[in-house]
């Protein structure tokens, strides 16, 4: 079960944009984060 749009953009947005693109940068593991969170 995957977050909705709006949620996963207040995610990020609450986040330092470096750890947001660590969490780009591996890709699978950052899909499978986001849909246990």
């Amino acid at each position: 079960i995957f977050m909705n749009n709006q949620l996963i953009a207040e995610f990020y947005h609450k986040i330092p944009a470096g750890f947001v693109m660590a969490l780009q940068y591996k890709g699978d593991i950052t899909v499978t984060s986001v849909g246990q969170i």
